[in-house]
């Protein structure tokens, strides 16, 4: 494939870039932000012209640019890439993920960075129907709470206002399903605290 040589170079930057940089700044606001130079950013100076180019900022461009390369050479690599952390741009991600019709590396990205909400509005698009995947679905599985109660039963119990938001109709059409999560919850609390007991 013509795109494999830019993959390999693109995962050799990721890798030297990602040795360097931080491990909790995926999520923070300062992926835009120039750092201080020190001996990789002179280097990276260098290379890149009189614009000096913050790692996080390249970090953001290689990943994009992965992504878009599995997504056109080999799609099972999505999903490996969103599972780990990842500096993907969200905005563009999103765009190219949507676009792809890929629907579930798109929860798997916005659960790797926290973002609950989106992920769960998305998995209810795909359970009423409204996304375009649904439209080759069989019918029998429309409307059915499993990606959404399995996403739910995943979280913390301090998301409760998630159940509460995208559960509604969860509650109404399957109230097994539903209490389903509770008890799910009851569980993990209960095997807390035993392993927490002395």
């Amino acid at each position: 494939m013509l795109l494999e040589p830019l993959i390999t170079y693109l995962v050799r930057w990721r890798n030297r870039l990602r040795a360097s940089t931080p491990s909790s700044s995926v999520n923070s606001s300062n992926v835009d932000s120039v750092a201080k130079p020190d001996n990789g950013q002179l280097f990276l100076h260098q290379f890149f012209g009189s614009r000096l180019v913050s790692r996080l900022s390249l970090l953001q461009l290689v990943d994009t640019c992965l992504l878009k390369c599995y997504l056109v050479t080999n799609i099972a690599r999505v999903g490996p890439l969103l599972r780990q952390e990842n500096y993907c741009h969200l905005e563009e991600a999103e765009r190219v993920l949507t676009l792809n019709q890929r629907y579930t590396d798109l929860v798997t990205m916005y659960r790797t960075r926290g973002f609950h909400q989106q992920a769960l509005r998305v998995l209810t698009n795909i359970a009423l129907g409204t996304a375009e995947t649904e439209k080759t679905r069989p019918s029998d599985d429309v409307q059915s709470p499993d990606l959404i109660v399995a996403y739910l039963k995943d979280l913390d119990p301090a998301n409760f206002e998630l159940v509460a938001q995208f559960g509604d109709w969860i509650m109404n059409k399957h109230p097994r399903a539903w209490m389903s999560i509770f008890v799910a919850w009851e569980r993990e609390l209960r095997r807390k605290l035993l392993s927490a007991a002395p």
